[in-house]
This record gives structure tokens, C-alpha cells and sequence, in this order.
């Protein structure tokens, strides 16, 4: 019963229903929950109080949580909570002793750092922060993160200003060649956003959800943390947060063109194609050789639906990645729609050969599995669209030999046959047909249904 209530808290917390969440969660503590779950309760209604701004709840909260004694990852992200918490409530002291709590569990984490040296600098502990601070430049930096590494350098040379009263040109020079050394003894790597990756490809969805709120909260213009949030709610359906998010990350970082093509997917996923449109060509005005951009724009033709406009975006995909076996598969889809029913089947038989010739059926993985069972559904299709081409064939040549507009007495009695002489039944069958392909002789229409209960003529 505890795990429901919580379930239902996150997922009102997910819909930015605060007071929700609060009830639900303290539903789940009244329910005793067993300490591994009573953890998680306690911070997600601390995170929540702190977003609806009771931060005396949410400190108490964080303090609850601490004291079932977490594990060392859980433990460091709540007590960098419960620091913001303080910092926001103006207790610098009590965000320090935090924040230190938070570095000595993960001493590697650039964000304890950051949160330590903000404490520090709130207290007035200038020395300190400034040290902090750059400890802060040097984890982001083996992380990547050049935008957040410059950020604390900005600081810390900020509050060495204050300290020591130096000239900004000196500044300025001290600056440059603290980030030059930082670079020089640190190898720059991905470290945060590749542990994210991972676990998006193991459709660990709430778990890379919390690890980036966690990361905007401690530092709220992360343009590609912003991507990633995004990326992860169009996953899970919720194409709107996903919207709003990516949008941010465009604002962040309008230069960042995969971003664009993430806002650009999800916007077709919305229905919104001529938005996601707009955002392919500014893309492609300037990355004209971009083939995921051609056939992202393929697909959001398709679903104006703009079949014509489609399959040429399509096909000027393959120009650049001609050994692409989606796009191939895509461009079917695109060409049975346009009618074109020999294109597709021959756009099939392509992607069902590359697909055959690129899956590595002596070294099992997760790659070669999937593209084994994409080979499989394209083999259905081509298969299926055989059979439909073949049915075209014989109907046509079915109207060729009709003699006459009335279906004959042995016509009538084999459908009876076939419906139980069920005259009302039969008839009504006739009537659908009709519907469905108005302008035919009544004979084609009754051979017609008659071929679709599966009996030959």
C-alpha cells in the first residue's frame, strides 16, 4: 500500500500537482513504510515542499531521510538538498555542514563543491569559497562541462576581487591561466551524461529523471541536461514536458543542432509537422548534408500527410547514408500510401537486405538483435504487400471477364453458402463492400466479398 501511495505521489509530482504529491507521500508514511522506501518518501515530499516553498517542511523532511542512513549515492544528493534548502532559508552554517557532509560522501561530485563554496560565500567564508569554487572547475571540467567549469572560475575570481582588492586586468590574467592549467592536467570526458545514456538504453527512465532534476537544480542553465530531461519525457509519452523542455535547451544553446533535431521529433510526435517542419529546414539551411534531418523531415511530411514531399525528403536521405535500412523501410511506408506499390516493395527488399547484411548473427548483442528483429517485420511486410499486389491483379482481371451487372443464381447460393443462408447477413456484407469501393459493378461486389471470406471462385 505504501509503494502505491508513492507511486501516485511521483506521478503528481511528475504533473507539477505539489499539494497532491505532499498527501499522497504522507499517506505512504502513515501506511510504515520499510526504510528503503520511507527514504525515498521523505525526500521526494522534501523536494516538493521545497518547490512550493515551505522550506522548514522540506529541511525537515531531508533531515528525516538522513537519519534511516541512505546509501552513500542517495545520502550525497540529499544532503546537497537539504544545503539548498538551507542556502534558500538564509542559514548558511547549516548549508555548509551539508554541503561538507554531501563532499565527503562523493568527493568527486562538481555540484557538492559548487553548493559548498555558495555556503561559504553566504557565511562570508570567502577564502573557503573561493577554494571550493575551484575544486568545482576542476570535476566539471573531467566531466565536460566547460560551460559550468567557466562559470565557477567567474566566481571565484569574482570573490578574489573582494578579498584581495586586485585590478581586473590582473584578474582577467589569473583567470585564463587558471582555466589553462586546469586543462592541461585534466582529461576532458563525459562521465555524468554517459552513465545517463546507459541507462536510458536500459529503460531506466525514472532513475536518469531524478539524476537530472537533481543537476538543474544545482545548476539550472545546463543546456544539454535540459536535452536529456527532454529526450527521456518524449520516452515516456509526455510530449508536452518534453516540448517545454527542449525549448529551454534551444534557448540555452541555440548553436546545438541535435538539440534542435530532439525539439524537432517531438514536435512531430505532438502533431505539430508543420512546427517540426520549420525546425528541420533551419537545420538543413545550414547542415544541408545532414540525412537525420532529411528524414526527420520525411516523417513529418508524411504525417500532414504530404506523401510526395515525403518520399523526396526520404530519398534525399538515402543520397547521404544510402545504407540506411529505417529510411528505406520509411520510405515504403510513404511509397504504399502514395500508391506506388512496386516502389515500396522494391524500398523493402532493400532495407530487408541491409538489415540481413549488417546483423552479426555469430555475435548475439543488443544491436544485432534488434536489427534481426527489424529484418523479421520487414520480411512480414514485404510478404503482405506481395499478397495485396497479388489480390489487385486478380480482381482486375476478374472485372475483365464480368459478363453482365447482376450476379448469377450459382454467385448468390456459394455467398449464402458461406454466411449459413443468412440472406440479411449476405447483404449486409454487400452494403459494406459498396462503401468501401463505390463505383464498382454489383458482381465485383459480390465476388469481392466472397474473396475476402476466403473462398475462391
Amino acid at each position: 500500500m505504501a509503494q502505491e501511495f508513492y507511486q501516485r505521489g511521483l506521478e503528481k509530482l511528475q504533473q507539477g500537482d505539489r499539494v497532491g504529491a505532499i498527501s499522497e507521500f504522507e499517506q505512504a508514511l502513515q501506511a510504515s513504510p520499510d526504510p528503503l522506501l520511507a527514504i525515498k518518501v521523505y525526500y521526494q515530499r522534501g523536494l516538493a515542499h521545497f518547490d512550493s516553498g515551505s522550506l522548514d517542511a522540506a529541511i525537515a523532511d531531508y533531515g528525516q531521510a538522513i537519519k534511516l542512513e541512505p546509501e552513500v549515492d542517495t545520502a550525497a544528493r540529499i544532503n546537497l538538498a537539504l544545503a539548498l534548502a538551507h542556502i534558500t532559508a538564509k542559514a548558511p552554517e547549516q548549508a555548509i555542514a551539508a554541503a561538507k557532509a554531501a563532499v565527503q560522501l562523493k568527493p568527486g561530485n562538481p555540484h557538492a563543491w559548487r553548493i559548498l563554496a555558495r555556503a561559504g560565500q553566504q557565511a562570508q567564508q570567502l577564502a573557503e569559497a573561493i577554494a571550493n569554487y575551484k575544486q568545482a572547475a576542476k570535476f566539471f571540467l573531467q566531466q565536460g562541462n566547460q560551460s559550468a567549469s567557466g562559470e565557477c572560475v567567474d566566481a571565484a575570481y569574482k570573490l578574489q576581487v573582494s578579498l584581495n582588492q586586485v585590478t581586473e586586468a590582473a584578474t582577467q590574467a589569473r583567470k585564463v591561466a587558471q582555466m589553462q592549467d586546469l586543462q592541461s592536467q585534466l582529461a576532458q570526458s563525459n562521465a555524468f551524461f554517459t552513465q545517463i545514456l546507459t541507462k536510458i538504453s536500459a529503460g531506466k527512465y525514472q532513475q536518469v529523471l531524478a539524476d537530472l532534476n537533481w543537476l538543474l537544480r544545482a545548476d539550472a542553465r545546463d543546456a544539454k541536461a535540459y536535452a536529456m530531461r527532454g529526450v527521456v519525457y518524449s520516452k515516456l509519452g509526455n510530449y508536452q514536458q518534453a516540448l517545454q523542455d527542449l525549448n529551454q535547451a534551444v534557448y540555452l544553446d541555440g548553436k546545438d543542432v541535435q538539440i534542435k533535431i530532439s525539439r524537432a521529433v517531438v514536435r512531430t510526435e505532438l502533431g505539430d509537422a508543420m512546427g517540426a517542419i520549420a525546425d528541420f529546414s533551419e537545420i538543413l539551411k545550414t547542415n544541408p548534408n545532414l540525412a537525420s534531418a532529411y528524414a526527420g523531415r520525411g516523417l513529418a511530411y508524411f504525417k500532414l500527410p504530404n506523401y510526395r514531399q515525403a518520399i523526396e525528403d526520404y530519398s534525399r536521405a538515402l543520397q547521404l547514408k544510402p545504407n540506411d535500412a529505417e529510411i528505406y523501410s520509411d520510405r515504403a511506408v510513404a511509397r504504399v500510401k502514395f500508391e506506388d506499390f512496386e516502389g515500396a516493395l522494391q524500398d523493402y527488399q532493400k532495407a530487408a537486405s541491409l538489415l540481413f547484411e549488417q546483423t552479426n548473427y555469430n555475435q548475439p548483442n543488443l544491436t544485432s538483435n534488434d536489427r534481426s528483429r527489424k529484418y523479421q517485420v520487414v520480411l512480414a511486410k514485404i510478404k503482405q504487400l506481395q499478397n495485396d499486389l497479388a489480390d489487385r491483379q486478380r480482381f482486375k482481371a476478374a472485372q475483365l471477364h464480368e459478363p453482365s451487372d447482376q450476379p448469377s443464381l450459382e454467385l448468390q447460393q456459394h455467398l449464402l453458402r458461406l454466411v449459413g443462408g443468412n440472406q440479411e447477413m449476405a447483404m449486409r456484407l454487400i452494403t459494406l463492400s459498396k462503401l468501401q469501393y463505390p463505383g464498382m459493378t454489383e458482381v465485383w461486389y459480390w465476388k469481392k466479398v466472397i474473396f475476402d471470406l476466403g473462398s475462391e471462385l
